[in-house]
């Protein structure tokens, strides 16, 4: 078995990923929202 442990640092890490993409997305669309 895993520890739980382990599993936190993957999810924190795969959430953190996540948060970036969304940011640059968002920041993407928000800088063509300008022109």
């Amino acid at each position: 078995m895993i520890p739980l442990s382990h599993d936190i640092k993957i999810l924190k890490a795969q959430l953190g990923r996540i948060m970036e993409c969304s940011m640059a997305y968002r920041r993407y669309h928000s800088r063509n929202d300008n022109h």
